[in-house]
């Protein structure tokens, strides 16, 4: 059969876009026990016991109850809602979850930072039909911690990195929603995991998606329908390591697609002309004389955007953690300094040291501006790949987390 027309297959996706948005208003379709807990699942390949009276979480598609699986380990199981049209987007969301799983063996430090998939199958409840996903339970996102110390910063970002190394070359998926939300804590605080691969892609199928990405950590060339591929998880991994850094988004003050654009090329310089003239969607914000930052007002030529890059901005927000604090035993040695007028050897010993030190953390920030600014390059035929930003010298020393086994799941609380 004849393949479907680009302007097909778009109002395909506007038709299911407002069946979502009817199914969502209706609120109905989601799995709720009216006894939550003990509630048992049972499969073919063992059972899950919901363990609290609450879900873990609620979204538009599905939602997720911690449960004790036939070996007792903690489990988060999520349980989509029942009509057709969700069910369609889980399905294929588990068909590429099985292919990460069946890949996972020739990379397993990469994909040891997904959040992998441990079991599916379809729970019937009276009539209707749940289709359910098993993945080891997982604690706060990285939202929600909100700013971290540069230590830290440095051990998640190249987690976050030997993930996308892992999908991208080795299943050949684009994620498409990289962002601190979709990054979750392992149990023990170690590990950062990517989840929700519900719109991950192979970079064919992207080309004729424009609502690709959130806005905040979108790629230029989606702004103006350019050719896209896995170079679009790298744009949002810089948009995201510059957000641990800072504990702000880094777009947050843009309001409309014009502004985000605008506030891209006022950091990373003008999209190259080259890019431009691929995208189908540039002349809504370019003409030939350059970019317009309101319809019909006047136009900025690219020489108006120069690259600024990053480090002043995460120089000046980097929290160095205990490795540039001052204990107090050092500030009160510095206060006795003051006291007496003079310097011990030993004070300017430990000041020469101290200072040693600082200057190593403030050039693991320069290193980090650098990646940032390499991840977030315009052009993304210069734009680093997981695999080359995964070995930047930022990282140099970082160790990728030991592997840990589930937790334990709670005994059931007494009624």
């Amino acid at each position: 059969s004849a393949q479907p027309s680009e302007e097909e297959l778009r109002q395909q996706q506007m038709r299911e876009a407002d069946e979502l948005r009817r199914q969502t208003e209706n609120n109905v379709g989601y799995f709720e026990p009216a006894q939550p807990l003990g509630y048992v699942v049972d499969t073919d390949a063992g059972r899950y016991t919901v363990i609290d009276t609450k879900p873990l979480g609620v979204g538009v598609f599905s939602v997720v109850w911690p449960c004790a699986n036939a070996d007792n380990k903690l489990v988060a199981l999520k349980v989509i809602r029942w009509q057709d049209h969700f069910r369609r987007y889980a399905d294929k969301e588990v068909q590429i979850l099985r292919r990460i799983r069946e890949l996972a063996q020739h990379d397993a430090a990469g994909s040891a930072q997904l959040a992998m998939l441990m079991d599916s199958f379809v729970h019937k409840v009276g009539e209707v039909e749940h289709l359910c996903m098993a993945f080891e339970k997982l604690e706060s996102n990285l939202r929600s911690i909100g700013k971290q110390p540069l230590g830290k910063v440095l051990k998640f970002s190249k987690q976050v990195l030997a993930g996308l190394r892992f999908l991208h070359d080795v299943c050949g998926l684009v994620h498409c929603d990289v962002k601190p939300d979709n990054l979750l804590l392992r149990w023990d605080g170690l590990s950062v995991k990517l989840c929700d691969f519900g719109t991950a892609r192979t970079s064919p199928e992207l080309q004729t998606i424009d609502e690709l990405q959130p806005l905040f950590y979108r790629a230029p060339e989606v702004f103006i329908g350019a050719t896209r591929g896995r170079k679009i998880d790298m744009w949002s991994a810089g948009c995201t390591i510059y957000e641990l850094v800072v504990g702000r988004i880094l777009f947050r003050a843009c309001n409309t697609h014009r502004e985000v654009v605008e506030r891209i090329m006022q950091l990373c310089g003008p999209i190259p002309v080259a890019v431009r003239e691929q995208g189908r969607l540039t002349r809504a914000y370019f003409s030939s004389k350059g970019f317009h930052p309101e319809v019909g007002g006047p136009v900025d030529a690219d020489a108006t955007y120069k690259k600024t890059g990053f480090l002043s901005m995460l120089m000046g927000s980097v929290d160095f953690g205990k490795e540039g604090a001052k204990s107090a035993h050092d500030l009160a040695q510095a206060q006795l300094s003051k006291l007496i007028g003079r310097t011990t050897v030993v004070g300017a010993a430990q000041k020469k040291k101290k200072g040693a030190a600082m200057s190593d953390s403030e050039q693991k920030v320069r290193q980090l501006a650098d990646l940032v600014a390499r991840c977030m390059d315009v052009d993304p035929a210069q734009r680093l790949s997981a695999a080359q930003a995964f070995d930047h010298e930022v990282f140099k020393g970082v160790e990728l987390p030991p592997m840990a086994d589930l937790q334990e799941a709670p005994p059931l609380p007494q009624e």
